[in-house]
């Protein structure tokens, strides 16, 4: 790489001065993504905290990820009466399946549904705010967001701009994400199998032989969505729309390609209809709808999981099991993770001003951020003596509460766990200095002049990628059916446009 596009990439990924203070400069090797440095703070514009005796009473509508907790109005009764000091607001908590998000959210906005805070993501974030869904967040963000300005990486703002506005507030954590396999350790020692040495899809393949060979009724492998493939490729939009670049190796051509026809692909393919016809995962896998709370049985070996550090305590606290993580590639910064966990202020807000407020707490109140987090001190958790910043988890939070942490603004004002190793923050900074770089960082994609194509190859996908995936079909005989079928949808004219946009915005960054 040479030096100029170097200092590009450094310019684009140094992210922000967090509350943890992960600090280092953007690397020199052409292989790694920057840590957070102090030198890219986000320019921020100083207001007074808000004078809550000023303020209407206003009840924030907010609609988070995740099947909704025991203890919601718990939680909800202990957040009001904290936040009525705060900015005179109450809340009123909704959770929507992960699953089920991406379909519902719309159609509630279309509906008029008052939403006033809104979890976001890559997946649906781009769609939502190019339909008017959802509101811009800069004039918001200089007038209510100082603290959110402050914890966001640096060039969040700059990455996801859509028609030169933002519409999302990015809740900070990793900058990076990583494939791997979560292995049941328990299971392992039990029966005495040796996974000391995975690091890759292949380097599992021993230790699934001899689980099989010890338990014939045990499918070893974790029905989940991914099973055993994996390829190393970014998405413009997300994987319903499987379009992108390969990034390891890294593509340098530019060129926007159909992720199933490449020699990656195909290999993954190979490999995952292995694992299925040896009777890794169960027969049934591409339709299997997995039971909430089913891994905390333990009838699995290994599954294959997006990872972060710590990812090992993360799981096996909600399991219950003693979990290990081997990753099998290195972390990648790529759109998604960049865009992995954001916040937004859809359109039917009636006080948007209000909930960038409530934002702006989530950003620079350690006490409201993580409430939303763990829950009630003294029921979900205790303050381990003479800490300030480290807990002991409770029965009560794996039963009661236990929401997706990175859903609340800055996620570097988390406790740690009693659990969570001492240099958890120090890990996160060697995890983000290794990382690799997608080539379609930085680039969002307007899909309105393809939307009604993107609609039927989303639909498609639905049908073809489980089957696929998990090895239930032979991919010899069904992926030409599959691209054919992507063909007739129109994906050479959405890649055409994607092309046509990307080349658009590198030709601004020369």
């Amino acid at each position: 790489m040479n030096l100029s596009k170097q200092k590009r990439i450094c310019r684009i990924l140094a992210p922000m001065l967090i509350v943890t203070s992960i600090l280092s400069a953007c690397g020199n090797g052409d292989e790694t993504a920057p840590s957070p440095s102090a030198g890219g703070t986000a320019e921020m514009t100083t207001v007074k905290p808000a004078d809550a005796s000023a303020l209407k009473p206003y009840e924030l509508q907010l609609y988070f990820g995740g099947s909704s907790p025991r203890d919601t109005e718990l939680v909800e009764k202990e957040i009001n009466k904290y936040l009525q000091k705060k900015i005179n607001a109450t809340v009123k908590l909704n959770f929507v399946p992960f699953g089920d998000i991406s379909t519902k959210i719309p159609v509630l906005l279309a509906s008029g549904q008052k939403i006033d805070v809104l979890f976001t993501d890559n997946g649906y974030y781009s769609s939502l705010a190019s339909k008017g869904a959802l509101t811009p967040v800069n004039d918001l963000l200089s007038k209510y967001g100082p603290d959110a300005q402050k914890s966001m990486y640096s060039r969040f703002l700059e990455l996801t701009k859509i028609n030169g506005k933002n519409y999302a507030i990015q809740n900070p954590k990793e900058i990076a994400s990583q494939y791997g396999w979560r292995i049941n350790t328990d299971l392992a020692k039990k029966q005495g199998i040796d996974v000391s040495s995975v690091n890759s899809i292949m380097g599992l393949g021993s230790a699934l032989k001899q689980m099989k060979e010890k338990d014939p009724t045990m499918n070893a492998i974790e029905p989940n969505s991914r099973v055993a493939w994996y390829v190393p490729f970014d998405y413009v939009l997300n994987d319903a729309v499987p379009f992108g670049m390969v990034y390891e190796p890294k593509a340098t051509d530019g060129k926007i390609v159909d992720m199933w026809e490449t020699p990656e692909s195909k290999k993954a393919l190979a490999q995952a209809r292995e694992f299925y016809k040896a009777g890794y995962v169960r027969p049934d896998v591409a339709t299997y709808k997995r039971p909430a709370g089913e891994d905390q049985a333990g009838k699995w070996l290994a599954g294959l999981m997006i990872g972060i550090p710590a990812a090992d305590v993360i799981w096996s606290n909600n399991t219950g099991l003693k979990v290990s993580y081997a990753p099998i590639e290195k972390p990648v910064v790529n759109t998604s993770s960049i865009e992995g966990s954001m916040l937004s202020i859809p359109t039917t807000s009636q006080d948007p001003e209000r909930a960038m407020m409530f934002i702006n707490l989530l950003h620079g109140d350690v006490f409201l951020h993580n409430l939303f987090v763990y829950g009630i001190e003294g029921t979900h958790y205790t303050k381990v003596a003479r800490s300030n910043n480290v807990i002991k988890l409770l029965p009560a939070f794996k039963e009661g509460w236990k929401p997706a942490w990175y859903m609340f603004g800055n996620g570097f004002q988390t406790y740690l766990t009693e659990d969570d190793p001492s240099d958890k923050w120090d890990q996160f900074q060697k995890f983000n200095d290794s990382s690799i770089v997608s080539p379609l960082v930085g680039f969002t994609f307007d899909p309105t002049p393809v939307q009604n194509e993107i609609a039927a190859i989303t639909n498609i996908s639905a049908e073809i990628k489980a089957p696929l995936t998990t090895g239930s079909v032979d991919p010899d005989e069904f992926l030409p059916k599959a691209i054919a079928k992507l063909k007739a949808a129109g994906s050479d004219k959405v890649i055409a446009e994607m092309q046509k946009q990307f080349d658009a915005y590198k030709a601004t960054m020369k």
